[in-house]
C-alpha cells in the first residue's frame, strides 16, 4: 500500500503544481482537459466494471479506453484493475486512484462554477 500512496502523492503533487503554479497558466488548460479525461475514464470504467460499456458510455471506442488505462497503470507503475472473464475489478492500488480521481473531479466543476461566479 505504501507505493500506491507514494505513486499517488507524487501524482497529486504534479496536479497541484500545474494547478497553482503561475508559470504555467497557459498550460493548465491543456491539463484539465488531459487530466479530466484520463480521470473521468476511469471513474466510467470502475462503474460499469467492463471497458466496451464504459466506452460506450464515454461515447469513445473501447480499443481507445482500454489503451488510456493501459497509460495510466503504465505511468503509476501497477495495476489499476483486475481484468476478468466477466469483466473489471479494482485492485488495491485501483481503489485509492478512483477515490482520488473523484474527488479531483469533484474539486474542478466546484472550480469552474466559481470561476463562472468572479
Amino acid at each position: 500500500m505504501r507505493k500506491v500512496d507514494e505513486k499517488l502523492s507524487t501524482f497529486l503533487f504534479l496536479l497541484y503544481y500545474f494547478l497553482t503554479e503561475e508559470k504555467v497558466i497557459l498550460l493548465q488548460h491543456d491539463v484539465f482537459l488531459i487530466l479530466d479525461r484520463i480521470e473521468k475514464y476511469a471513474v466510467a470504467v470502475a462503474e460499469c466494471r467492463n471497458t466496451h460499456k464504459a466506452a460506450e458510455k464515454l461515447y469513445i471506442s473501447q480499443p481507445s479506453l482500454s489503451r488510456y488505462i493501459s497509460r495510466i497503470e503504465q505511468i503509476l507503475g501497477m495495476p489499476l484493475f483486475y481484468r476478468r472473464n466477466n469483466g473489471m475489478e479494482l485492485t488495491e492500488a485501483g481503489e485509492a486512484y478512483v477515490a482520488y480521481a473523484k474527488e479531483i473531479l469533484l474539486l474542478r466543476r466546484n472550480m469552474e462554477r466559481e470561476q463562472m461566479h468572479i
